[in-house]
């Protein structure tokens, strides 16, 4: 009996079972039982549902019992089946040899390379009825934009297996470097294969893609409102570090709760802050000091760098001016983005309508999620999000007892808190400079503009 043409029988005194049912079987399970039984092969024979197995295969043996195992699967589990295979890339040229050559769709749709161009493949796993070429010139570099900014793979964001956690919210993640362009692109693409035959990402993408272009529109709107600042709007919102004195660093800096500095010596300063991820990661800065001495801006910056050192590449800072804005922002801020309150007094019962010092105590405690009560409704920010708070007060004190006057709500912020005042100008020239991505650069001369208006009113 023979199973291959280099698969020869031998008959062994001591034989082992491996019972397999059809339906189980996972070859990168099969292949770890493999390795308890003698180096070489001396037999491999299915017995109705199971294997007995004498020795390890060879590589050509091992072809062998793969077609075994291979034929004996159908559908879905044919492509389990090859999909464990890239856990074993010793093995994959022979595995691959055997199944190039039995079925190739199988073994695109289990992601195993075979060496194709770019176009080939992408019509090949995304199943379309027409080559890249004949779409869209940029079909490749979209999708191979997509592969980068996305966490997996485009052949594991196409095969079945991965519908089960494949939500609006990861499609959002994965194609949120794209260019609005090279979104249609995508759409484009998805759209030249039958809903039918849709599985994963391109399903998901086609189920929520009006949901999708919501959420862009949304994140654009509080990106355009300074409420979100980003890579992509940094440049619009943001003053180099250059434009500072380079001894804002050694501004002093108050911490209240003195376990959170063990090993520093001599005095803190607001440098100690970014620096120590026990305090950025414990407690809220609150900055103070006379308007127009660049505490805002600095902060900003800051925050912004902060949140890069956190996250990578994708630095998230919120900006708000009242608490109300914190739902605006809420979901944009995850672990490692960052938290900027600006010009807050928690004194100003018009701003902050629902005011406490529970409110306070919540929003300042870095390491918890904070539940903040904001007019009409309420606001929930992440835990491990860094945070920052400016006042034109020149007292920690004077700010919390414009809280509460509660002896014992006052200690539990003032833990909560770290707190610098400034006393001169942060800013390297005399004047704040003039970021010439804000200025607005007028279209029209005056007289063109006054010419235009007496048009309109002709009218």
């Amino acid at each position: 009996m023979a199973l291959g043409p280099h698969v020869t029988l031998r008959r062994t005194t001591q034989p082992r079972f491996i019972p397999l049912h059809p339906n189980l079987v996972h070859f990168s399970e099969l292949l770890s039982k493999l390795e308890h039984v003698p180096a070489r092969v001396d037999e491999i024979r299915r017995n109705r549902h199971s294997f007995l197995i004498y020795h390890a295969p060879s590589h050509s043996d091992l072809q062998a019992l793969f077609g075994v195992l291979y034929a004996k699967l159908s559908g879905k589990h044919q492509r389990d089946l090859c999909l464990s295979l890239i856990e074993r890339t010793e093995d994959r040229d022979v595995l691959v040899a055997y199944i190039h050559k039995t079925d190739k769709a199988v073994l695109v749709n289990a992601g195993i390379g075979l060496n194709l161009s770019d176009d080939v493949w992408v019509n090949r796993a995304m199943k379309l009825s027409t080559t890249p070429a004949d779409c869209k010139a940029d079909v490749v570099a979209t999708m191979t934009a997509l592969c980068k900014c996305s966490k997996s793979s485009m052949t594991t964001m196409l095969y079945d297996e991965h519908d089960k956690y494949v939500t609006l919210e990861y499609v959002d993640e994965a194609t949120r470097e794209l260019s609005d362009d090279q979104l249609r692109s995508l759409e484009f693409i998805i759209q030249q294969a039958s809903s039918k035959n849709m599985t994963g990402f391109s399903l998901a993408f086609h189920r929520g893609k009006v949901q999708l272009k919501e959420r862009r529109a949304a994140r654009q709107s509080v990106e355009d409102n300074i409420h979100l600042i980003t890579k992509k709007n940094a440049a619009l919102h943001l003053q180099a570090m250059s434009e500072f004195r380079p001894e804002w660093s050694a501004l002093p800096m108050e911490v209240f709760d003195r376990s959170l500095v063990g090993g520093h010596q001599g005095p803190l300063t607001i440098g100690d802050f970014f620096a120590d991820k026990r305090l950025y990661s414990q407690t809220s800065l609150l900055i103070g000091g006379t308007s127009r001495y660049g505490k805002t801006e600095l902060l900003k910056a800051q925050f912004f760098l902060l949140s890069l050192r956190l996250r990578g590449k994708d630095p998230v800072l919120g900006f708000v001016q009242t608490v109300d804005k914190l739902k605006v922002v809420q979901d944009h801020l995850s672990r490692g983005s960052c938290l900027l309150l600006d010009d807050i007094d928690p004194s100003d019962r018009e701003q902050l309508i629902h005011s406490s010092h529970g409110i306070w105590k919540s929003l300042l405690a870095v390491a918890s999620p904070a539940d903040v009560r904001g007019r009409n409704s309420d606001a929930s920010i992440a835990s491990g999000v860094p945070r920052g708070i400016t006042t034109n007060l020149e007292s920690a004190d004077e700010w919390i007892s414009s809280i509460t006057v509660k002896e014992v709500d006052q200690l539990a912020i003032r833990s909560r808190l770290c707190f610098v005042n400034v006393r001169e100008r942060l800013w390297v020239r005399d004047e704040p400079p003039a970021n010439s991505a804000r200025i607005l650069q007028p279209v029209m001369t005056s007289t063109d503009a006054e010419a235009a208006m007496e048009a309109m009113l002709m009218r």
